[in-house]
């Protein structure tokens, strides 16, 4: 199996995952926030970036991936996950706001690469 040999597969497992491991989610996380209404990922959005300004020192001393984790760029738990998508689905035939989604997206790649650097 995958260039695995047969006993290794058919060997048992010395200890089982515990049960809730085995239980299937009914939604992948990131299908809350791409199914989530644009106009809703963007109120939540700006208020998930506000709660992380405000306890600043906390999310710092996360490190870079705490930060990114805000910024929807390392994991799905932040609705700002979706937020260019909503940005560009709200921003069709609309030259005023695309414009500004293009200038938040640049934002979030710049404040992504100085939580990564």
């Amino acid at each position: 199996l995958f260039g695995v040999p047969t006993a290794v597969v058919a060997a048992p497992v010395a200890a089982s995952p515990p049960a809730h491991a085995l239980k299937p989610q009914d939604v992948a996380p990131e299908r809350i926030w791409l199914d989530m209404p644009p106009r809703e990922v963007v109120t939540r959005s700006e208020a998930a970036v506000s709660e992380a300004l405000q306890d600043w020192p906390k999310l710092a001393a996360g490190g870079g991936d705490a930060v990114r984790r805000i910024l929807g760029t390392v994991g799905t738990v932040s609705p700002v996950y979706a937020l260019r998508r909503a940005l560009q689905t709200l921003a069709k035939g609309d030259p005023e706001l695309l414009e500004a989604a293009e200038d938040l997206d640049a934002r979030l790649r710049q404040a992504d690469f100085l939580g990564y650097s």
